[in-house]
């Protein structure tokens, strides 16, 4: 565990079936439940993996990492989605992602009416090893 600007980060790696990506532990600003996020996005990690996935036919050998900054808001809406931070330098595969993001519904946020949650989460694309 790592202290990051007063959040505390824990590095838990999780695989999706297909090996395509990993998602790393979420950075949370606003007192909601790590264990919240990291459950929806696996939830859905396969709409992250479609977006990679779909454009590995034009350039199969793209890989990088991706991370997207969204917020919670207090109903457990996505109020907005953005890179934060790549390497993979894809558009297409980043605002995709970014989409997906915006589509998924996650717990109310615990404080009530007024609170919302600003989320970093990492992704890791990678073609499956052989």
């Amino acid at each position: 565990r790592t202290q990051i600007g007063g959040v505390e980060e824990t590095t838990t790696l999780s695989y999706s079936e297909d090996d395509y990506i990993v998602a790393e532990d979420a950075y949370v600003i606003g007192n909601y439940p790590r264990e919240w996020v990291y459950e929806v996005i696996m939830n859905n990690l396969n709409k992250f993996s479609y977006c990679y996935t779909r454009q590995l036919t034009r350039n199969p050998n793209l890989e990088g990492d991706i991370s997207i900054m969204f917020v919670i808001s207090s109903d457990g809406s996505v109020a907005s989605a953005s890179t934060s931070n790549t390497t993979m330098n894809n558009a297409e595969v980043e605002s995709c992602a970014n989409t997906q993001m915006q589509t998924l519904r996650f717990p109310a946020h615990p404080g009530g009416a007024g609170h919302s949650a600003a989320i970093t989460y990492p992704f890791t694309f990678s073609l499956p090893a052989e």
